[in-house]
This record gives structure tokens, C-alpha cells and sequence, in this order.
């Protein structure tokens, strides 16, 4: 699929539809967050910028603010409709966008997603728990005390 591409954008973010209901639903306002409010986006204007800039393929992923806000099964149903909402962008247009799914780490199922992006507790990601040299062994100690 990708072994023609050139280009590959591997940071961008659709600020979605359903991303905006989630921030709203969860009680999360952007600017007090993260100290901006949230940019317009559409895979229509994306696709337009990919041509100008040359890239040829771009990985979608969550933006910020994160989703978990301590209600564990509202960010997990804010997780799917997220999740739902860019794989139909992705489905449209497969040839030139993937995505990375969004989970929070109290709900962490693998869904089949190219990769899973964690957040939780608005302190970090996930990743910063996981110690390169023992793997992926700290994540799962971290989901068991967590869950």
C-alpha cells in the first residue's frame, strides 16, 4: 500500500465532528486545557494542503486535549466515536490517509488500528511508561494496578 508513496506525513490531526462532540460531552474545554481553541478541519481542506506541500500519504492521529477526564466509560464511548469518525474519512479515501486509533488507557482494547495511541489522566502518554529495555512489561503492570 504505502511502497509508492514519497511522502508521509506522520503528524496530523483531524480535529473531527465527532473529536468536537467528545470535548464537549466530556466537559473538556480546549483553551483552558491547552491554552488554544480548536482549528477548523476537514478532509477536503487536508487533502488540498497534502497537494500543495507534496505529501503524499497522511497518518491521521487524536489531537489534544486527550480524552480521559476520570470518567473511564465516557472516554471510552468518546474513544470509539472518535475512532468511528476518522476511520470513515479513511475509508473515503484510503489511498491517502491512515490513522492511528485513539484509546484511553482505562479502556484499552486493540481494535485492529495500525497502532494505538493512549492517553490518561491528563499526565503523559503512555509511552513515557514504557521502559525501552524491558518492552512492553511496564504497560501491562500499569493497566492491571490502573483498571
Amino acid at each position: 500500500m504505502l511502497k509508492d508513496k514519497k511522502c508521509i506525513d506522520f503528524h496530523a490531526h483531524p480535529v473531527t465532528d465527532s473529536f468536537r462532540k467528545a470535548m464537549v460531552d466530556l466537559g473538556i474545554d480546549p483553551i483552558e486545557e491547552d491554552g488554544f481553541p480548536l482549528p477548523k478541519w476537514s478532509a477536503e481542506e487536508h487533502l488540498a494542503f497534502m497537494e500543495e506541500a507534496g505529501i503524499d500519504y497522511s497518518v491521521l492521529s487524536a489531537p489534544v486535549p486527550h480524552i480521559y477526564n476520570g470518567d473511564a466509560p465516557k472516554a471510552r464511548k468518546a474513544a470509539r466515536e472518535i475512532n468511528d469518525g476518522v476511520a470513515e474519512t479513511v475509508r473515503r479515501r484510503s489511498d491517502r490517509f491512515g490513522f492511528v486509533g485513539l484509546v484511553p488507557l482505562l479502556g484499552l482494547i486493540l481494535l485492529g488500528f495500525q497502532m494505538v495511541y493512549t492517553s490518561g489522566y491528563n499526565s503523559g502518554y503512555l509511552d513515557a511508561c514504557v521502559d525501552a529495555k524491558k518492552g512492553v512489561e511496564p504497560m501491562y503492570v500499569l493497566i492491571e494496578t490502573e483498571s
